[in-house]
């Protein structure tokens, strides 16, 4: 186990080492049923890995497609100096974003503008397929050398609660990230039901909070009447 050399290559074209599987780890993504990506150990997996739990919040859904249509590690690969061969790459929804295809043929623009507030979100760490000049949107892969102390500062804020995949470090705090805000279910990406099967419980103590002190009803879930003007609370 360890690293190795593809047709002449020990260095994946984003500057990782190509690796075997004695690196690479196969975490669960959070909120999807059991899909495990195969993923280099340490800050690639988990920024990876969130990466694929915000896909699929999002995006749209990686645990739908039998047997599978998402891809991690590989031994092989038709690009000599792949990043899948480091274990710092992962597709997603391959099935609806084939290689060679431009995101907007498949991808509705609210779905390529919601990736691109995923990619500002993660303040270069991640580059996505689909900026290439050969198109590859399902390809998402770590975007800075192996080594770059900017992938464990960040990984470590993602473990501590940022983006809210691996769980806020205060769940009394309040709940929702930038870019959210609590409304219908047939809403945008951006707005929270507590109806959504990913929905954090955090989120749904959130909209509690904030239904009960405009006076409402705390179900912790969106209801149309709350389109109307609440009352105030009380100072």
């Amino acid at each position: 186990m360890g690293f190795r050399s593809y047709k002449g290559n020990t260095v994946s074209e984003n500057g990782w080492r190509i690796c075997d599987t004695g690196e690479i780890v196969k975490p669960l993504v959070p909120g999807t049923d059991n899909v495990r990506p195969e993923v280099r150990r340490g800050a690639a997996a988990t920024i990876l890995v969130a990466w694929a739990a915000l896909w699929h919040r999002r995006i749209w859904r990686i645990d739908s497609y039998r047997p599978r249509d998402y891809w991690g590690f590989s031994w092989d690969n038709d690009i000599a100096n792949s990043n899948h061969l480091s274990g710092t790459a992962v597709d997603l929804n391959a099935t609806r974003l084939p290689w060679k295809v431009r995101a907007s043929v498949n991808m509705p623009a609210d779905k390529i503008a919601a990736v691109r507030q995923m990619l500002t979100e993660f303040e270069g760490t991640v580059f996505w397929g689909e900026d290439w000049a050969t198109k590859d949107p399902m390809h998402t892969q770590i975007n800075l050398p192996e080594g770059d102390t900017r992938l464990d500062a960040f990984a470590t804020r993602l473990e501590n609660g940022y983006l809210w995949v691996y769980g806020p470090p205060d769940p009394d705090a309040f709940p929702l990230p930038a870019g959210y805000y609590y409304g219908p279910l047939d809403g945008p990406a951006e707005s929270i039901s507590g109806l959504f099967p990913t929905d954090p419980q955090s989120w749904k103590d959130g909209l509690g909070r904030w239904q009960k002190t405009c006076g409402i009803p705390e179900t912790g879930i969106w209801d149309t009447m709350e389109c109307r003007d609440p009352p105030r609370a009380t100072p």
